[in-house]
């Protein structure tokens, strides 16, 4: 596969954000911190049916201290 101009030119942009977004991740999942509390997933009707139950299974899987708490979103 080979970018396109336009995708060179793209990836020439975000490849520091994503690099940077990459150590961020790192170092938060690397620290000692203990992560809790209430979260809010606020989740459109029409994605929730798909990914609420899975995402909010995952986040209490992966931070057992956390409270999680669902919003329905209108959409006009």
């Amino acid at each position: 596969m080979e970018l396109t101009e336009g995708g060179q030119r793209l990836l020439s942009h975000v490849s520091g954000l994503i690099r940077q977004l990459e150590q961020a991740y790192d170092d938060v999942r690397s620290s000692d911190a203990h992560i809790s509390g209430e979260v809010v997933f606020g989740i459109v009707p029409t994605v929730s049916y798909i990914l609420a139950a899975p995402l909010v299974r995952r986040a209490a899987k992966q931070f057992p201290a956390l409270a999680a708490r669902g919003e329905r979103l209108e959409t006009e």
